[in-house]
C-alpha cells in the first residue's frame, strides 16, 4: 500500500534516550562506537541491504527493498544514495533518494499534480525526506551513541545478537512515528568480528492517518519490521546529486506548506511515505 502525506516528526535526542530491561555488559575487547568512528573516512562507506514489512490494520502485508550505499565524512555518516522498490495493486514502483550535504533528492516522488520536467524533488531548507531517515530504519546505528547504548544495556545478549527495547527519553520531546509518542522500538542487532554492525531489525507499532479515497481522514494502526544488512565497510563510495536541471525544489511543489515551522517546538514539517 502507498501512501505519502504531510507530517511533523521531531527527531529523537539520541543522548536522552532509555532501552528497556537491566544493563548486560558485553564482554568485547574492543567499543562498537570507537571502531564505528574509526570509519569514517571521506570517500569511504557501506553498502545496504534493507527490508521493511508494513502491515496496516488487518489487510494483507506490504514489503518495500532498499538498496544502495552510504556514504562518510571525517566525522560521521553523510550522503547516501538508496533506491526504495515495492509493488501497488500489482504495480512495479520505484523511489531513488540520494542525500548530498544539506539536500536531499527524490526521484519518483508524487504530490498532486506534478510538472512534467524537471524529475528530481528537492528537500532540505525547512522540509525533510521521510523522518530524515536513511530508508526506513528508525535506529541509527551510524550515531555512535545510539551504538554503544544498544550494545550495553540490550536486556539480553547471545554471542553477536544484542536485543532489546528501545525508548525515547522524555526529555527529547514528542518524539514521535506517524501520529504516535514515544513508540517503543524492539530491536535485535548483529555485530561482527570487528563490532561493527552488520544487522539491524526493529520491530515497532504505531498509530497513523491520512485521507481515504472520499478526502476523508482515518486512523489506522501500522506495524512494521524493518530488516536492514550493512556490508562492505570501508568500500570505496562517491554520491552526487543529480543535474541542477533535473531538480525543482519541494516548496515549488507544495507551496509555503514545506517550509512551516511551529514556533513554540521548532517541528518542521516533513514528507514520510
Amino acid at each position: 500500500m502507498k501512501r505519502r502525506r504531510l507530517a511533523i516528526v521531531l527527531a529523537m535526542a539520541v543522548g536522552l534516550c532509555t532501552v528497556g530491561g537491566p544493563p548486560v555488559l558485553a564482554a568485547t575487547a574492543q567499543d562498537p562506537a570507537g571502531v564505528l568512528r574509526e570509519q569514517f573516512v571521506p570517500g569511504r562507506g557501506v553498502l545496504v541491504d534493507e527490508t521493511i514489512k508494513t502491515t496496516v490494520d488487518r489487510l494483507p502485508p506490504g514489503v518495500t527493498r532498499t538498496t544502495g550505499k552510504i556514504g562518510f565524512s571525517a566525522s560521521r555518516a553523510d550522503g547516501f544514495d538508496l533506491t526504495s522498490r515495492w509493488t501497488t495493486d500489482g504495480v512495479a514502483e520505484t523511489t531513488r533518494t540520494v542525500k548530498v550535504g544539506r539536500y536531499t533528492y527524490v526521484l519518483g516522488f508524487e504530490w498532486g499534480t506534478m510538472p512534467a520536467w524537471p524529475t528530481w524533488v528537492r528537500f532540505g531548507d525547512g522540509s525533510t525526506w521521510n523522518n530524515g531517515w536513511r530508508g526506513y530504519q528508525p535506529l541509527d546505528v551510524f550515531d555512535p551513541k545510539i551504538l554503544r547504548t544498544l550494545v550495553a544495556k540490550a536486556a539480553t545478549v547471545k554471542g553477536s545478537e544484542y536485543r532489546g527495547v528501545f525508548v525515547p527519553g522524555k526529555r527529547s520531546g514528542d518524539a514521535s512515528v506517524g501520529d504516535s509518542k514515544r513508540v517503543t522500538f524492539s530491536y535485535r542487532l548483529f555485530l561482527d568480528a570487528r563490532q561493527l554492525p552488520v544487522r539491524l531489525i526493529t520491530d515497532f507499532t504505531y498509530v497513523d492517518t491520512w485521507p481515504d479515497d472520499k478526502g476523508k481522514w482515518v486512523e489506522h494502526t501500522v506495524h512494521d519490521v524493518v530488516d536492514t544488512r550493512y556490508d562492505g565497510w570501508g568500500t570505496k563510495v562517491s554520491i552526487t546529486p543529480p543535474p541542477a536541471g533535473d531538480v525543482v525544489d519541494i516548496t515549488d511543489v507544495l507551496g509555503s506548506a514545506a517550509e512551516n515551522r511551529n514556533p513554540t517546538d521548532g517541528a518542521t514539517w516533513s514528507l514520510a511515505r
